[in-house]
């Protein structure tokens, strides 16, 4: 059974195989960081029994006044 929980900064050294899929791209560790100290609270792991990263959801929110809105970023 998959869980969900918080990503962690020790998990950018553990996402590698999620990232082989041709169509997600792998970006560097400063772009994660800054989404991960913005956005907190989009940020998931999907983690399996075992520990592996199975997939991640990475979201940002912005905007100013009435025209906020978000952007949510996945990989499997």
């Amino acid at each position: 059974m998959t869980t969900l929980r918080p990503f962690t900064c020790d998990d950018m050294y553990k996402f590698n195989n999620v990232n082989l899929d041709p169509l997600t791209e792998t970006y560097g560790l400063s772009f994660y960081m800054q989404y991960l100290a913005h956005w907190p609270e989009y940020f998931q792991v999907a983690e399996s029994p075992s520990g592996e990263i199975m997939g991640y959801i990475m979201g940002k929110a912005e905007g100013h006044g009435e025209n906020w809105h978000g952007h949510v970023m996945f990989a499997k």
